[in-house]
């Protein structure tokens, strides 16, 4: 029977060819619209930042609001994207963009060390990714199921990729570090003790250690027979070094002249101990200082009962080390 008159016929579902174009081009557009959704949100981090590493204070309210204006971008962009591309249901597609770009946006922001924002264009593939994902589980067919295991694989990439990321960054900074200090790389050992990190500080390598005993807390602390914190300081520094206090142990020992700055109090008492080490400072709060080639070497106690003779054998054997060989006891 035909159509009646007046009345207009409602197309079906598009299929085959012209239907995939169809979704091909829906899917094109989320991935813009996302794209477009991310560089809004990194423009304001980015603005953000700026000004905080420029030594400006953001008040409270200025950071509350750029928070908020990047969820009101993230929300209304992600309901008027998903709402023209027809997304259906719209009370499940629109929250999981949001929920999936908030997650992965987070995961991008924990990979990178020292709090700066990710780039933008990382942002802007991330929520281009989560709005066609959104979008892609109001398909019927292979592409709603596609779209499920893409919602499962950004759950996991977020849960496990940003840490390995972040140390990945962290040790490649810390390499070049390391290889940037004016001489030859060297660790302490000391019998009885071990290395609980080992960093560089300017142009100055710094080494804590424990004894060997010593174990972690729950708040990741060193704790030994009462005690806790680090036992000895080890620092390695160049013979130019600017440091005040080397410069102080130094002129104590009539190793340097004593700086123009220095004030009388800071020279100490100062005895040989041989073998090219000096102890300076009176018992109990002895500093051992020690030439090691081009560079200087000095142990002191932090914490603990820690025994002249293992002060002495901190700043003495020390044994060169490769720059992988110190991230691992990093």
């Amino acid at each position: 029977m035909g159509e009646s008159a007046g009345h207009l016929a409602i197309p079906g579902p598009v299929t085959g060819s012209a239907g995939g174009r169809r979704w091909g081009r829906r899917v094109l557009v989320a991935a813009a619209a996302g794209a477009l959704i991310g560089l809004a949100v990194a423009g304001i981090w980015q603005v953000a930042w700026r000004a905080a590493s420029g030594g400006k204070a953001i008040p409270v309210g200025a950071a509350l609001a750029g928070l908020s204006a990047g969820m009101v971008i993230v929300v209304a962009g992600s309901v008027v994207c998903l709402a023209l591309l027809n997304a259906r249901p719209l009370l499940l597609t629109i929250p999981l963009a949001v929920v999936l770009t908030v997650i992965a946006v987070n995961a991008a922001a924990g990979a990178v060390p020292g709090g700066s924002p990710p780039f933008a264009w990382i942002i802007a593939v991330l929520t281009g990714l989560t709005l066609v994902i959104a979008l892609m589980t109001s398909i019927p067919g292979w592409c709603r199921i596609f779209g499920v295991v893409l919602i499962a694989a950004v759950l996991a990439a977020s849960a496990i990729v940003p840490a390995s990321v972040y140390a990945a960054i962290t040790a490649r900074d810390l390499a070049r570090r390391f290889a940037a200090l004016p001489f030859p790389l060297m660790a302490p050992r000391v019998p009885g003790y071990k290395i609980a990190d080992v960093f560089p500080v300017g142009n100055s390598l710094v080494a804590e250690m424990v004894p060997a005993r010593a174990r972690r807390d729950q708040w990741g602390a060193y704790e030994w027979d009462g005690h806790m914190g680090i036992a000895i300081t080890v620092t390695v520094a160049p013979a130019s070094t600017r440091d005040p206090d080397i410069q102080a142990l130094l002129a104590s020992c009539h190793l340097l002249p004593p700086p123009r700055l220095l004030m009388p109090g800071e020279i100490r008492p100062c005895r040989a101990g041989g073998g090219g080490v000096w102890i300076v400072g009176k018992p109990g709060s002895e500093e051992v200082i020690r030439r090691e080639g081009g560079a200087v070497v000095v142990a002191s106690a932090s914490v603990g009962d820690v025994s002249l003779p293992a002060m002495i054998a901190a700043a003495s054997n020390l044994r060169r080390v490769s720059v992988s060989r110190l991230i691992s006891l990093d």
